[in-house]
């Protein structure tokens, strides 16, 4: 059984293991998959942000409706009570 000589064992090695990049320029494809990560983060981040001011904006603008609803409940409830108890006399 014949034994592979070096340049045999390095051509085997580049093929079943692929070597590491050698630190280099990135290239345009690189730069473009990093705008795009950085983009579409931005994008979230906006959505995000957005979602929260729509939360925030609505519960101001309706806490003094839901109080409006709670004191006119209780005092129409009172008026009620009012009402049964001099009906009562």
């Amino acid at each position: 059984m014949k034994t592979p000589d070096d340049n045999e064992l390095h051509e085997m090695l580049h093929h079943y293991i692929k070597p590491k990049k050698e630190n280099k320029e990135p290239t345009m494809k690189d730069n473009l998959k990093s705008l795009w990560a950085n983009t579409r983060s931005m994008i979230y981040a906006g959505l995000t942000l957005g979602g929260i001011l729509i939360v925030l904006m609505g519960s101001v603008v309706l806490l003094p409706l839901v109080i409006l609803l709670v004191v006119g409940t209780v005092i129409f409830i009172a008026y009620r009570i009012s009402i049964e108890e001099d009906e009562d006399n």
